[in-house]
């Protein structure tokens, strides 16, 4: 989870890892539970986390 804004470089202080166990049966009907093993900064994320307004 991405926890605080960087003035400049991105390290880990910045994401916090939240772990939790969860069962089907606690998911409401139309909600989905996904398993992730890998996750991918993409480069336009640090203009995203830096505040600043991007133009299209």
């Amino acid at each position: 989870m991405y926890s605080k804004r960087p003035k400049k470089l991105v390290d880990d202080s910045h994401y916090t890892l939240i772990e939790k166990t969860l069962k089907l049966s606690d998911l409401k009907p139309g909600l989905a539970l996904i398993k992730s093993e890998y996750f991918s900064i993409d480069p336009n994320m640090r203009m995203q986390q830096s505040g600043k307004e991007m133009t299209p």
